[in-house]
């Protein structure tokens, strides 16, 4: 299950909640284009994991850095009240 977070030109910013595996522990997003999907954290939108064409990563840098606490409150209302982490 995947939650959308926003959506910025032809990006759509997703938060998974039921996230399993390395990741899960780590503040990110994932980010849905052209049938691709790539994620960041969110502590400074470096990627995880997939990759995107430079000039879309370059929209992506930009969203983020307008909305990344928007994203931020998403991801930490997602996740157990036990678990936590920081930016």
């Amino acid at each position: 299950m995947s939650m959308l977070v926003a959506t910025y030109k032809n990006l759509r910013f997703i938060i998974r909640p039921n996230e399993s595996g390395p990741h899960m522990y780590t503040p990110h997003f994932h980010v849905e284009f052209d049938n691709k999907v790539a994620s960041y954290k969110l502590k400074d939108c470096s990627r995880l994991a997939g990759s995107l064409p430079k000039h879309v990563e370059t929209e992506i840098r930009e969203f983020w850095y307008k909305k990344r606490k928007v994203i931020w409150k998403n991801w930490k209302r997602t996740r157990p009240t036990n678990i936590y982490c920081s930016l």
